[in-house]
């Protein structure tokens, strides 16, 4: 889902362009907000690359909402 009529909002996982790399999409959890930009962590603390190493993302860098369907196994 996009964010064309609503603001991300902390907590949300959210589907953004990687910093980085603006070819590459990353998944992220939004943790902090000022004004236009967003503070985002991956759930994996250890792992992660997110913004504790590339710092705030601005609004325009966020896709959309992130979900899941997920098909049970049968």
């Amino acid at each position: 889902m996009s964010y064309l009529f609503s603001r991300p909002k902390v907590g949300q996982l959210v589907v953004l362009k990687d910093p980085r790399d603006s070819s590459r999409l990353i998944l992220k959890r939004i943790t902090g907000a000022r004004d236009s930009f967003f503070w985002v962590e991956g759930d994996n603390k250890e792992e992660s690359t997110d913004s504790r190493k590339f710092g705030w993302v601005p609004k325009t860098a966020i896709l959309g909402k992130a979900f899941v369907i997920h098909k049970g196994m049968a």
